[in-house]
């Protein structure tokens, strides 16, 4: 791609084509230049907001392998794209994701405090030994140890 001249891509009307302009071969200081050129293209060509951003995107990809993301990102955040990203079906599995993970998470967390806590009320009954707290419990047996040292500390911890 870089033995062809940019010029040939920075005339197509095809976006995809278009943006392998980024490529091909220009001067190192003409790259900003090409840049915007491609971007004021894209501007015209495309059909909608969402399909700008798609190739501003795939724009930006390209351009890191001419080390040029930075430049490429510079001039895209100047450009007048009002993409609502929370509409992107990226965006929204990756939305489902977190709130999976903040739910399962959350789950773990509580199952941690509610074993602390029956740990706890089972040594102050002091009639299991920690072992056979942590096989009731199913708990790894340093949990326990360690519960228990936080309470030798702290006897009246809950």
């Amino acid at each position: 791609m870089k033995d062809i001249d940019a010029k040939i891509f920075l005339e197509s009307n095809n976006p995809h084509e278009l943006i392998l302009a980024i490529l091909c071969k220009y001067e190192k200081k003409d790259a900003p230049e090409i840049i915007h050129q491609i971007l004021e293209k894209l501007l015209r060509i495309t059909e909608n907001e969402r399909e700008l951003y798609e190739y501003t995107t795939d724009l930006e990809i390209l351009s890191n392998l001419r080390n040029l993301q930075t430049v490429t990102k510079k001039q895209i955040d100047k450009m007048p794209i009002t993409y609502d990203l929370t509409k992107d079906l990226r965006f929204k599995e990756g939305k489902i994701e977190g709130k999976i993970e903040g739910k399962i998470e959350g789950e773990v967390i509580g199952e941690i405090k509610k074993a602390r806590i029956v740990i706890i009320n089972m040594l102050q009954l002091n009639t299991l030994s920690i072992k056979q707290i942590a096989s009731v419990l199913e708990v790894p047996l340093d949990f326990v140890k360690k519960v228990q040292a936080e309470l030798a500390k702290n006897p009246n911890l809950k």
